[in-house]
């Protein structure tokens, strides 16, 4: 019996420890992912052959190009937590994909170290790397359209710690990639450059805000400190909140259990929700942005 298995779902599910360790069993395939992959690319290479023949402005072209970008950043992430599928050649293979589509010259190896030095160290000035992005004002117009340049310098500050292979690969890939847009740009001209361009940043400028922005603000609460205060859950118009955020209304379950697939999360918070509601999390109404302390769940 799996964890997507209704009958798994008991009546007394909100303290129940042997579900939520069923939710952290990885399926062969996250359908969910693939679901999101099979309109994502499609629709990217649409736009893409619509900007080489002309049929569309560049430009114009950009915004539905950025909320494809912002969407694969899920595959992107999930497969970086080895979360897309139990077998790793699927997650390395569903990370090249969708990472060179969007980042041509970031190795997902990069990417993941980037993210985990982010699950380490949330909000701590200096070593989570994602803390730079909003430890300005000027952040969210400089910094959040370019954040993964500012991935490598602070790997490169730790490359003598890492593996030799994993360094080689990261920097291989740094000029193969710049390479694969400077042929981008003889071969198909500057209007698909422009278009890859406008549409990465401005994906990346909404990765930002919905996945490291919102979910930590106001930034001050260190993950090592209290956990459930580090980051918070989003209550109120779930149904469209979920869409729209993919599933990360729920980030303080993906700081709890990261592992955990992106379609659980809801699953995994309710399975030990007497729990969850004892450390008073922080929790942000609907489309709000200050974030408030819940109350201490009554004791009987």
């Amino acid at each position: 019996m799996t964890a997507d298995n209704p009958a798994f779902h008991v009546e007394h599910q909100n303290d129940n420890p042997e579900w939520l360790k069923q939710l952290h069993v990885k399926p062969p395939i996250s359908w969910p992912v693939v679901g999101i992959l099979s309109v994502a690319l499609p629709v990217a290479l649409a736009l893409i052959v619509a900007v080489t023949l002309e049929w569309i402005n560049p430009v114009l072209a950009a915004l539905p190009g950025a909320l494809v970008g912002y969407y694969l950043f899920t595959p992107i992430h999930e497969a970086v937590h080895r979360s897309a599928s139990n077998k790793e050649w699927v997650n390395t293979l569903i990370a090249a994909l969708t990472i060179n589509l969007l980042l041509p010259y970031v190795s997902p190896k990069l990417l993941r170290w980037g993210h985990m030095q982010h699950h380490r160290f949330t909000n701590e000035v200096g070593k989570d790397p994602d803390r730079l992005l909003t430890n300005h004002w000027y952040g969210a117009l400089v910094l959040w359209p370019f954040f993964e340049l500012f991935y490598l310098p602070q790997y490169l500050k730790q490359a003598h710690t890492r593996p030799k292979a994993e360094v080689r690969q990261i920097l291989w890939q740094l000029p193969a990639g710049l390479a694969a847009l400077g042929l981008l740009f003889v071969f198909c001209g500057w209007k698909l450059l422009l278009f890859w361009f406008l549409a990465s940043r401005l994906g990346l400028w909404l990765i930002v805000f919905v996945f490291v922005y919102l979910p930590h603000h106001p930034h001050d609460v260190l993950q090592k400190d209290d956990i459930y205060g580090a980051s918070s859950m989003r209550e109120g118009h779930e149904w469209l909140l979920t869409i729209l955020m993919a599933g990360q209304n729920r980030h303080l379950v993906h700081h709890l259990y990261p592992t955990v697939p992106f379609y659980r999360m809801k699953q995994a918070w309710e399975a030990r929700q007497t729990f969850h509601e004892s450390h008073r999390p922080v929790k942000v109404q609907g489309f709000g942005l200050t974030p408030q302390r819940s109350s201490a769940p009554e004791t009987p």
